[in-house]
């Protein structure tokens, strides 16, 4: 959820909650100030009756209605001027409807005789503006709503505008190509201090890239060189007729592991440079035509394990760097050959935006998402790394490719979508 939004969200249900208890209270308070009016009107209205009433006034009073608002009626007994306030409802006929009244009852007497008198007082005309002064209240203060959330909407924005710039900024950054970050000159304290700890941030975090950078170059470069010399020494040594056996076991062992370590070297060389953004060339690269190249390559070993290769490819062009576009196809149909069984099945299929390669196999015990991870194996295998995939996975998170394992019960199928290409 966007700040701006829970902002609003939050202002606006303690506006409503304000604005309900408020409205209430605003309520009480006008209904309890008409009927005080009300009820001193009546009050008034009695005393005056008391003062003035005769005893032939009486019978002028005979019932209190809709259309006559004094009763006067005998009473036999007199318990004191007992007033009785009450709310009533009266109907009139010809409209078909209830009108609301407040009534006042009080015992007097007149002359030697006892009697109760009742005033009413009609309250449709105070409860009519009651619900227009409510109706006023409640409409002024959803206009109130409105203009604060339009603008705090716009000043939301306006005040925002410097940190919402440095996001983006941000987001653009590429650790890759170094490239300074200016941010925008702001008026708000808190946003320029956010800026001067970010650029700091960045500044130190180009500083640590950089030396991991120069370190993984220089190393990698530096051993190259012995891991040189202790192959070629170590395939003298394997030509000299005078080696014992046991020695030979020990060459031969030193020789496999130092051209083990010079493979791992290449592969992590390559890794680096491609996180390292150093394949920034593009040209037209047929796809197509590295695939029969690397198929070629391969046919002694098909021949050895008996595979059966069913190959379906179209003409296909990619505009990217030709080495890696090789290395993710070379990967790839290794991977398949390496884990295919004597006797088995591969199926290699070129597209317009897809490559997939197929090899026949038993489903795996670990998780498929995990074989694009550095130095994962389903099955170990003689002179496998661990590294080919993760490279497969670099090359296509480079250039925005998308890369897939699927499992359908007995074929292993790894697919690359190349729809998208930046």
């Amino acid at each position: 959820m966007k700040l701006l939004t829970k902002t609003s969200l939050h202002f606006i249900t303690a506006f409503l909650i304000i604005f309900f208890a408020a409205g209430v209270a605003f309520f009480q308070m006008i209904r309890t100030t008409i009927n005080e009016k009300a009820d001193a009107e009546l009050v008034n209205k009695i005393r005056g009756l008391r003062r003035n009433l005769t005893q032939n006034d009486v019978s002028k009073y005979p019932s209190v209605d809709l259309y006559n608002d004094v009763q006067i009626v005998p009473i036999t007994k007199f318990s004191g001027l007992e007033q009785i306030m009450r709310d009533t409802f009266f109907f009139d006929s010809a409209g078909k409807t209830y009108f609301p009244y407040r009534i006042l009852s009080e015992n007097t007497h007149i002359g030697s005789n006892f009697y109760r008198i009742t005033v009413s007082k009609s309250m449709y005309e105070n409860n009519e503006m009651i619900e227009k002064i409510t109706l006023a209240f409640t409409v002024s203060a959803l206009l109130f709503l409105m203009s604060v959330y339009f603008l705090n909407r716009y000043f939301f924005r306006k005040i925002w505008s410097g940190f919402f710039d440095s996001l983006e900024k941000i987001k653009n950054y590429d650790l890759a190509n170094l490239s300074p970050i200016e941010f925008t000159g702001s008026a708000v304290l808190e946003f320029q201090e956010l800026n001067r700890v970010i650029s700091g941030m960045i500044g130190r975090i180009e500083k640590d890239y950089v030396g991991l950078k120069e370190f993984s170059a220089d190393l990698t470069h530096e051993i190259q060189t012995p891991l040189s010399v202790i192959r070629s020494k170590a395939e003298m040594m394997l030509q000299s007729p005078d080696l014992s056996s046991e020695l030979l076991n020990g060459v031969q062992a030193i020789n496999a592991n130092a051209a083990k370590l010079f493979k791992l070297n290449k592969a992590l060389i390559l890794l680096t440079k491609i996180e390292n953004r150093q394949f920034e060339e593009r040209q037209m690269t047929e796809v197509d035509r590295i695939i029969d190249t690397h198929l070629s390559h391969f046919s002694e070993l098909m021949s050895m394990k008996s595979i059966e290769i069913e190959k379906t490819t179209v003409s296909f062009q990619l505009s990217a760097h030709p080495q890696l576009i090789d290395v993710l196809v070379l990967n790839l149909l290794k991977n398949a050959f390496t884990h295919t069984s004597p006797g088995g099945r591969i199926k290699v299929r070129l597209s317009e935006g897809k490559f997939t390669v197929e090899n026949s196999g038993s489903p795996l015990p670990i998780d498929g998402a995990s074989l694009f991870e550095r130095f994962v194996t389903a099955e170990p295998v003689k002179g496998s790394l661990g590294l080919g995939l993760a490279i497969v996975r670099k090359i296509c998170d480079y250039y925005g490719y998308k890369a897939s394992y699927l499992h359908n019960g007995t074929m292993h199928r790894f697919e690359i979508e190349f729809n998208k290409i930046n």
